[in-house]
């Protein structure tokens, strides 16, 4: 196992790998060994030529870390490694070659950093004294599938941020929870992913509603569970809130930290069922398009265990109007290739679920139609993304005919199109 934490200079990464290793040590793994870019430059820089520091020079030292990394894990040696190396060939070649690797970002904002600077490295800069910094005159590559991020939070200590770590890649190492486990091979929306993220928003308005009905504070940590690619996490940072985004597929995960990158939000791999947080954690819960896709019971237990007392679940979905004109076409055209096609749970009542667990109160329910408009193409593109019509299509033949008679309908329409949606929430509050 590699534990690879990258970072810029002065995010931290040092301090937390050095808790993390105490951590895996006192669970009783004792071939643990920690490797610190500080050290290993060390040791790797004598037989550079030029400029030590330079881009190229930084990535061809990146390479040797790696190949140590991956040298001593294949020796069933877990390392923990503190280095910077942001590069994306340097992580690509990382997941080719490291057979259980486990990747950490520490996204710290460049003005924390340079009013941190422990070593010196900003302020040597500003005075001309030095050059070749990432994050001023170096550009560098964000990882853009890294297992965890952690955004800056100063209320967020090193040893917390070693405990989650330490949580999920014990359970990705031992194969309890694989990234994309939980969700059933039908719900994989790796394909998918590119298609998701052209979906329609949900309604500002029912999002606001259920914000206010939720009291939920800024200061305070939200949840987003099946965070996909960011859709709802997005309409929560809009409202000012902190939100930790779990979502277990690495396709939809990648697109959901590009739409959110510098905002108030820490994304994590984790399921309905094993979220990953710690208890007591969130204020509240949310599932959006998710719920329908998890073990409903366990998830509603892992969910109380991650709220604070008296804290909030909700779950949503948007809803095509289907009393529209356009919409009832293309549900013929649907029915007309699908023998019994239905729309699968997305589009139950939870209610029933949620009181069968006996863990909250009286459920309460928000609605609101709203309009978006949208081309021909990002219609299409929704349609190319429902798992539900693709699972009941039986093959890909079958879905790709619909899909083309979908867009053949949709080529007689004008541009913009006006698609009418309804966003439902379901929501409880702990007992």
């Amino acid at each position: 196992m590699v534990i690879w934490i990258t970072g810029l200079s002065g995010a931290g990464k040092t301090t937390i790998a050095k808790c993390l290793v105490s951590k895996l040590r006192g669970r009783g793994e004792r071939n643990v060994v920690h490797l610190d870019g500080d050290e290993l430059r060390d040791l790797f820089f004598t037989d550079v030529t030029g400029d030590p520091h330079s881009a190229k020079n930084r990535l061809n030292i990146a390479y040797k870390y790696s190949a140590l990394c991956a040298m001593l894990s294949k020796q069933d040696i877990t390392v923990v490694i503190s280095t910077i190396s942001l590069f994306e060939e340097i992580h690509q070649w990382n997941r080719d070659n490291i057979s259980s690797y486990f990747e950490v970002f520490l996204d710290v904002p460049i003005e924390i950093l340079q009013e941190r600077d422990v070593k010196g490295i900003y302020a040597r800069y500003e005075k001309n004294k030095s050059s070749s910094v990432y994050g001023l005159d170096l550009k560098f590559d964000r990882p853009r599938r890294a297992d965890m991020v952690f955004c800056h939070d100063a209320k967020i200590t090193a040893e917390d941020i070693a405990e989650r770590i330490f949580k999920l890649s014990v359970l990705k190492m031992e194969n309890i929870m694989a990234p994309e486990s939980s969700v059933k091979v039908e719900w994989d929306y790796t394909e998918h992913a590119q298609h998701y993220d052209k979906r329609a928003d949900y309604s500002e308005l029912a999002i606001s509603k259920l914000i206010a009905m939720t009291a939920c504070q800024q200061d305070k940590l939200t949840a987003d569970i099946g965070a996909g690619t960011g859709k709802l996490t997005k309409e929560l940072l809009k409202l000012g809130l902190t939100v930790i985004s779990v979502e277990p597929n690495a396709a939809m995960r990648e697109f959901g930290i590009k739409n959110t990158l510098g905002q108030k939000v820490e994304w994590r791999i984790g399921t309905g069922e094993e979220t990953g947080i710690t208890d007591r954690a969130v204020q509240a819960a949310f599932f959006g398009s998710s719920f329908n896709v998890v073990d409903q019971q366990r998830a509603l237990i892992e969910i109380k265990r991650i709220l604070e007392p008296k804290g909030w679940f909700a779950c949503m979905w948007n809803h095509r109007d289907l009393d529209e004109k356009i919409q009832t076409d293309i549900e013929l055209i649907i029915k007309g290739k699908i023998k019994n096609y239905s729309y699968g749970s997305r589009r139950e009542d939870p209610t029933e679920a949620i009181n069968k667990s006996g863990l909250f109160g009286e459920v309460k329910k928000i609605e609101e139609r709203f309009i978006t408009e949208m081309t021909r193409d990002e219609i299409l593109i929704a349609w190319k993304s429902h798992a539900t019509l693709r699972r009941q299509a039986g093959s890909d033949a079958v879905f790709d005919s619909i899909i083309s008679d979908i867009e053949n309908y949709l080529s007689l329409l004008p541009e913009p199109v006006l698609v009418p949606y309804f966003t439902r929430v379901y929501a409880a509050q702990l007992k």
